[in-house]
């Protein structure tokens, strides 16, 4: 099970994006901890 947040952002208008993410999961049948994953998406 899992959630995470997306964001895009602009940076001078619209020449330059990125989008930020951060995601969260969990295994619901093991004792498992969270996993976290952050990243940062740019296009060239």
């Amino acid at each position: 099970m899992g959630a995470g947040l997306r964001v895009d952002l602009s940076f001078f208008g619209f020449i330059e994006r990125a989008t930020v993410r951060f995601d969260v999961a969990k295994s619901i049948n093991n004792a498992t901890p969270f996993q976290f994953w952050f990243g940062v998406q740019h296009p060239f």
